[in-house]
């Protein structure tokens, strides 16, 4: 004769989770390139210190990647920070 035991029931578990990743993208267009750099830095700053204030620490906020774009006119041959024909910088942090 076969025996067999059968059980049931139901199981829960929870733990913090040791990764979050996080998108943000901060967008903005000077037409100084050092103007935008400036502003860069201290918009990624003011979302560093909100995530600080939330909980996460400094040490552990990493930036992603970092581009700039350059636009320029197509007429014209003005010269802003020593590049030719510039429209505008745009930058995106992510």
């Amino acid at each position: 004769m076969e025996r067999t035991i059968r059980v049931t029931g139901k199981g829960k578990l929870a733990v913090k989770p040791d990764l979050i990743e996080l998108t943000l993208s901060i967008k903005d267009i000077k037409k100084e390139y050092d103007e935008l750099l400036k502003r860069s830095s201290s918009a990624t700053n003011e979302v560093k210190e909100l995530l600080e204030k939330i909980g996460f620490e400094r040490k552990n906020i990493k930036t992603k990647s970092f581009d700039i774009n350059i636009e320029y006119d197509s007429f014209g041959i003005k010269m802003i920070n020593g590049l030719k024909n510039l429209k505008a910088i745009a930058l995106f942090i992510k």
